[in-house]
């Protein structure tokens, strides 16, 4: 492949949008001394956040209790963000071995790395579309409420993650290739945000309306449904939150891509570069704190814990975690002997009715 002609048709590529900012030679110089500083706090911090998601992943799935396609699913978006900082990561550690002076201008990168930019764009994209994946799944789960519980289907997981991947593919090359692709790919984005909330609010709906029937008729669902109702219920608080999370920071960091990817001048787009990995790194510590705050803390403080010699009651911190109550402050996912009884105040109701 001629990287050369590769990266002048990508140079080349036209957008409506364009920032042509010139950088004087104070910005230069500062730019050419703090660049290699700079390159080692990302990869250092880049690892540090691999690490820490990597060792915590064990304790987050069992905190928050998930069933297993979910537990899948997020392993599945691990993999995508870490193929995201191999690009990034790669990139900057191979700069320093195979120097080049011939520049991408476009996204301020050495031609000979230009592989690699587009591993980290399709990694980034990946990680972006999948919540539209666990929603899926969530429809899935709330479709199929009487037996999901005991449901185990790798062929799910793979047309999910399949799914995916080809949007991501897709949107890369978009991006990287057409016109005007920046207002093709913030479509792209708009429309699939509309999916993704319209996904949200249908299983939401179904399965408030599922607990007040629960609640308010006679009509009897299994155990397997009853337990995999409040599944459901817990997973929306869950969601709920991942779901401001996600939107807010996808909001910055595609802010903050998109003034990098439309300046002109290569020393700006350098800078702007470190910017968006910054952006980047907070919106993944931010991701682990919505996990903990969700339901994995407690098992995570277990584990603190036990490396201290001491214990904990683990099952009356995870109720409080996933304490949910209806608008009208009514209790809607319960834990234990409260799911018993009022499974047995439901059956007195019911005895009670036929008399």
């Amino acid at each position: 492949m001629n990287l050369t002609r590769f990266c002048d048709r990508i140079d080349h590529v036209y957008n409506l949008l364009y920032i042509d900012i010139k950088a004087d030679p104070q910005f230069i110089a500062f730019i050419k001394k703090y660049q290699t500083p700079f390159e080692i706090l990302t990869v250092f911090t880049s690892f540090i956040m691999i690490s820490s998601f990597a060792f915590m992943m064990r304790y987050i799935n069992s905190g928050l209790q998930l069933h297993v396609h979910l537990r899948r699913l997020i392993y599945a978006t691990f993999g995508s963000f870490v193929l995201y900082r191999i690009g990034v990561d790669g990139a900057i550690i191979l700069r320093h071995i195979y120097p080049m002076d011939t520049m991408c201008v476009t996204f301020g990168i050495q031609q000979n790395l230009i592989l690699l930019k587009i591993l980290e764009i399709f990694g980034a994209l990946v990680f972006t579309v999948f919540l539209m994946g666990f929603n899926i799944e969530r429809v899935v789960a709330t479709i199929w409420i009487h037996d999901y519980e005991t449901w185990s289907s790798w062929l799910l997981i793979i047309s999910i993650v399949t799914f995916v991947v080809l949007i991501a593919f897709a949107m890369t090359l978009m991006l990287i290739f057409v016109n005007n692709s920046l207002f093709y790919t913030i479509t792209a984005i708009l429309i699939l945000g509309a999916c993704e909330l319209a996904t949200y609010f249908y299983y939401m709906s179904i399965n408030v309306r599922l607990y007040g029937t629960r609640v308010t008729s006679e009509i009897r669902m299994t155990l397997s449904q009853r337990y995999q109702l409040s599944e459901n219920l817990r997973i929306l608080r869950f969601t709920r939150c991942l779901f401001l999370v996600y939107w807010f920071f996808n909001f910055v960091v595609f802010s903050v891509f998109t003034v990098y990817y439309i300046t002109e001048d290569i020393y700006i787009t350098i800078l702007l570069h470190f910017v968006h990995q910054l952006s980047v790194l907070i919106y993944g510590t931010a991701i682990m704190i919505s996990l903990m705050v969700t339901g994995a803390f407690p098992t995570v403080r277990e584990l603190c814990e036990k490396l201290r010699g001491k214990k904990m009651n683990l099952v009356d911190d995870t109720a409080r975690m996933f304490s949910i109550k209806s608008s009208m402050g009514e209790q809607m996912v319960f834990h234990g002997n409260q799911e018993a009884d009022l499974y047995f105040i439901q059956l007195e109701q019911s005895w009670a009715a036929r008399k």
